[in-house]
């Protein structure tokens, strides 16, 4: 999901002379993190903030390690401090970071707006530009997906309403049962009693299995018609064929974001 995503910059502290103690820790902390020792760079980095609390390069430049350390909380809150700078092109870069960290965290449009800041004070970084209009798609592609899955819960809910409907019983089977208790109030004769029990005997096992369709409790009552598993079946084919055009789309647009892909920029300025 990430490698898209083009990398930070580190910049120098400026405004302080070549003797400053919190100018050398970070020049010292700056070689660390060209190496890609970015937890010596870090310490030089929180020496040279004793040094100097407010100096919003120090803040950028800790939270680029933090960064690198996958440290992502502690990366927002470094970078959100060196947003106190009056240096336009210097919050161009601090927007920039504080951009790629909501990404890695997931927060797509809090990454658009701090790439738009970026960009408004920047308007020619094409690193922003291109980091911003993937944010966008990915966003739009979440929104897709969640459109799909609000209409496929109310196709799921609109099923189980029908299933429901269907095996509600008959208002009439009571009628069925009084009927059956009948021959118990006819009159009291042997002979009467003997052509009952000889009839019921008979017609016994076939009325049971005349009324057996009706009964709301039966097996046959509750097994689904195949007819009733098309739509479904349908459905899961269509759903696929969806999924597959989505996934040549998304292919199509991540070459599309290959070939623009650009690698980020050193700051560049006076050292001290």
């Amino acid at each position: 999901m990430y490698r898209y995503l083009i990398g930070l910059v580190c910049v120098p502290l400026l405004g302080f002379t070549f003797l400053d103690p919190a100018a050398d820790k970070n020049r010292r902390g700056n070689r660390m993190f060209n190496e890609g020792r970015f937890e010596e760079a870090l310490e030089y980095y929180r020496e040279a903030q004793v040094e100097n609390p407010e100096a919003p390069e120090l803040r950028f430049n800790a939270g680029d390690a933090y960064f690198k350390k996958n440290a992502f909380q502690d990366a927002l809150q470094e970078f959100g401090q060196a947003l106190k700078s009056q240096d336009p092109s210097f919050l161009a870069r601090a927007y920039y970071n504080l951009g790629n960290v909501h990404v890695r965290q997931q927060n797509l449009q809090q990454a658009a707006e701090a790439y738009k800041r970026s960009l408004s004070l920047r308007p020619d970084d094409l690193d922003a530009k291109v980091n911003l209009e993937w944010v966008l798609e990915k966003m739009r592609e979440q929104e897709k997906n969640q459109e799909r899955e609000r209409e496929q819960g109310e196709n799921r809910e609109d099923d189980q309403n029908r299933n429901e409907n269907s095996n509600e019983p008959d208002e009439e089977e009571p009628n069925d049962e009084g009927n059956r208790e009948q021959p118990e109030e006819q009159p009291d004769t042997d002979a009467d009693d003997n052509r009952d029990r000889n009839q019921e005997r008979q017609d016994g096992p076939e009325q049971e299995q005349r009324r057996q369709p009706e009964d709301p409790d039966g097996k046959r009552q509750n097994q689904p018609s195949p007819q009733s598993e098309s739509p479904s079946e349908q459905l899961s084919r269509e759903e696929a064929e969806r999924l597959l055009d989505a996934m040549k789309d998304r292919e199509t647009k991540s070459q599309k974001y290959r070939r623009l892909r650009i690698y980020g920029k050193r700051y560049k300025g006076n050292e001290w």
